[in-house]
């Protein structure tokens, strides 16, 4: 009698206990489970990185283009430049009211004065040279690498009855970006507003 209430009991313990493969099931459930959170969690973050990468991208080239384009308003597009021999314009001469360099080195058929923006290829930004700045200084912060700036301009030399219309087109991504997740490529135009048409055509390098 002994012997069979034993039996019983052991029988009851063996049906209460986990065996080997329950237990290797659960766990591999729970690695699975894990996992998945964390594939979840990591690509969220990585989600939210490119969005704060896009929106310095963005901000960054908005501002370029305002100031550019506030300034051709302004002033009196006098020439262009095509520093790489490439077939694009990338740098801009402007006859500005209050921003001129008065310098020689800024001298356009008799006119001595201008304020530039340029594509600086070396170091992938935008620069400025204007009144007080005895060399060009950054447009673009370095938070973002410039592929390209190009200025494509529609305007007869010589004609006074239309004024220069200029598009200003610039791809850039933000400097931490490898996999070029931020690329952004913006494209704005402006018509200059001044009644006087100063443009003189694109310049030699």
């Amino acid at each position: 009698m002994n012997i069979i209430k034993k039996f019983s009991q052991d029988s009851i313990n063996l049906k209460n206990a986990f065996t080997l493969i329950e237990l290797l099931v659960s766990v591999s459930i729970f690695v699975i489970f894990t996992l998945a959170i964390m594939s979840i969690y990591f690509s969220s973050i990585e989600r939210h990185t490119v969005a704060l990468q896009i929106q310095t991208v963005n901000e960054e080239l908005r501002y370029a283009i305002e100031v550019m384009t506030r300034d051709i308003k302004a002033g009196y597009l006098m020439a262009s430049k095509d520093n790489n021999s490439d077939g694009n314009i990338d740098q801009i001469y402007i006859y500005h009211p209050t921003k001129n360099i008065n310098s020689n080195n800024c001298k356009i058929s008799g006119v001595t004065g201008c304020l530039q923006y340029k594509f600086n290829t070396v170091d992938k930004r935008i620069e400025v040279q204007g009144n007080g700045d005895s060399t060009f200084v950054p447009l673009t912060s370095s938070n973002i690498i410039v592929w390209k700036m190009n200025f494509y301009i529609d305007d007869i030399v010589g004609s006074t009855s239309e004024q220069p219309k200029v598009t200003i087109l610039i791809n850039a991504r933000e400097k931490n970006d490898p996999n070029d997740q931020s690329n952004i490529l913006l494209q704005a135009t402006v018509n200059q507003k001044e009644t006087v048409n100063l443009y003189q055509g694109p310049l030699q390098p």
